[in-house]
């Protein structure tokens, strides 16, 4: 399931809900044109999958994976202009194992 960031509330713990129940699906942020500024996948309230997020020009400006809320796998950020800015390394426990940074070079 797919639903707007304005149809879901954050309890008082802070887990995310759609009509009162822990929500499990996508949950997409748009600007009044449409265009998609970020996209989180949610499981039972809880960050739990990829989450994406894009410039307001539609370039993709960041995308990692989650699981039960902690940072896993390979996380990057992008320039506008698509190219890698950086990117971080984390362990099934959200630890940092790596990070590198890439400079702007047009």
């Amino acid at each position: 399931m797919i639903i707007d960031d304005e149809d879901t509330d954050f309890n008082e713990d802070g887990l995310r809900t759609y009509r009162g129940i822990f929500f499990t699906g996508s949950v997409v942020e748009k600007l009044e044109d449409g265009t998609i500024v970020s996209e989180i996948a949610y499981k039972d309230g809880i960050r739990d999958g990829t989450t994406r997020s894009f410039y307001y020009s539609g370039a993709k400006q960041t995308e990692g994976n989650y699981h039960l809320g902690v940072p896993v796998g390979t996380h990057r950020t992008w320039y506008e202009n698509g190219k890698l800015q950086s990117e971080m390394e984390f362990d099934d426990l959200g630890q940092v194992q790596s990070r590198k940074h890439w400079p702007n070079q047009d």
